[in-house]
């Protein structure tokens, strides 16, 4: 029987890179990513002849869709404050080259372009601070 190389999800990096699109710099404290939703959109092209009367698709153009990740809230740390965090990016809708780094062996990494969408901090009265944030990815991923 093979042995498996499944992993856990402890280690990922989401990073995003200054205005200069070269230095990466990882967002604090991430505690779950979903996503990139990938997906191509799909167009009919049924005809009086298509076999046993099924429709028939072809794929359209491709989408990168969203990340979204959670992460504890620090509202003071640079990379999720307003001055300069992922707070700071959904005010400006700043494209920015973005990266994450997988937690397996050699550590692949997957690079796009993308702008903050959405960013919620919650504050429970007896709980940790948390944030989630969407990402729009523009363009493809690498």
């Amino acid at each position: 029987m093979a042995e498996t190389l499944a992993t856990i999800g402890y280690g990922l990096l989401f990073q995003i890179a200054d205005s200069g699109g070269v230095n990466f710099t990882t967002v604090a404290e991430i505690t779950n990513l979903r996503g990139p939703s990938m997906q191509s959109e799909q167009h009919e092209v049924t005809h009086m002849e298509s076999p046993s009367r099924y429709k028939e698709f072809i794929a359209g153009l491709l989408d990168g869709g969203e990340a979204a990740f959670d992460m504890n809230f620090l509202p003071s740390a640079a990379t999720q404050n307003l001055s300069t965090g992922v707070a700071s990016l959904a005010q400006s809708g700043e494209r920015r080259n973005m990266k994450i780094v997988w937690p397996t062996i050699g550590n692949p990494t997957w690079s796009f372009k993308g702008f903050v969408r959405t960013f919620e901090p919650t504050s429970p009265v007896n709980a940790p601070q948390t944030a989630s944030c969407t990402v729009k990815i523009t363009g493809p991923i690498t």
